[in-house]
């Protein structure tokens, strides 16, 4: 009888997808402030490039949360944020750009 060992896999993190809208900056703010979450003030480009202006919720605790989930998972941004997750959002919570 042949022995076989199983296939050897790279140890992988898995990945974490996380939106902007919905998810860190709630759909309805009406409680936002009671519940901890900070405004920004938007002025810029959207995601489609066009001009926006706007009141983004942030909460505080989130930037440490994704800090600690990326020791054990890969947080990927999924977001029609595109770029600006990175360039904007990203530094209010006190995470890399990257």
């Amino acid at each position: 009888m042949t022995s076989t060992s199983p296939l050897a896999r790279p140890a992988l993190a898995p990945i974490v997808a996380v939106d902007v809208d919905g998810v860190l900056n709630p759909d309805d703010p009406t409680h936002a402030t009671a519940l901890g979450y900070q405004p920004h003030r938007y002025d810029g480009p959207g995601g489609d490039g066009w001009h926006v202006t706007g009141t983004v919720w942030l909460h505080p605790d989130r930037g440490p949360w994704l800090r600690e989930l990326a020791n054990h998972a890969q947080p990927v941004r999924c977001t029609s944020w595109n770029h600006l997750a990175a360039e904007w959002i990203a530094p209010r919570l006190g995470l890399p750009a990257t």
